[in-house]
């Protein structure tokens, strides 16, 4: 169970509409992980990821920032990285 902190509450709230449990289970149950990306974007990610000492699930538009099971914050994608996907994985 990953918990919301009080900072990621308020910028959910701030940058998103809706409730922070619902968007944040929606996030880890269908989002991708940054690992999952290539290019600019996964190194947009890893600098981030590396700010805030944390990992980082994008889904919707959103990238949620998770540290030892907790939320503590979420950005918007930028819009020059909108474009971007995950990479597929093929299965033989």
């Amino acid at each position: 169970m990953v918990e919301i902190s009080d900072h990621a509450k308020k910028r959910i709230k701030q940058r998103a509409d809706g409730d922070p449990e619902k968007l944040l289970a929606d996030a880890l149950q269908n989002g991708s992980r940054a690992k999952d990306f290539t290019g600019k974007f996964g190194r947009y990610l890893g600098y981030r990821m590396k700010e805030h000492r944390s990992e980082a699930i994008v889904h919707k538009g959103r990238i949620f920032f998770i540290r030892n099971d907790k939320l503590i914050t979420m950005y918007q994608v930028p819009n020059d990285f909108k474009k971007y996907k995950p990479k597929t994985i093929v299965k033989m």
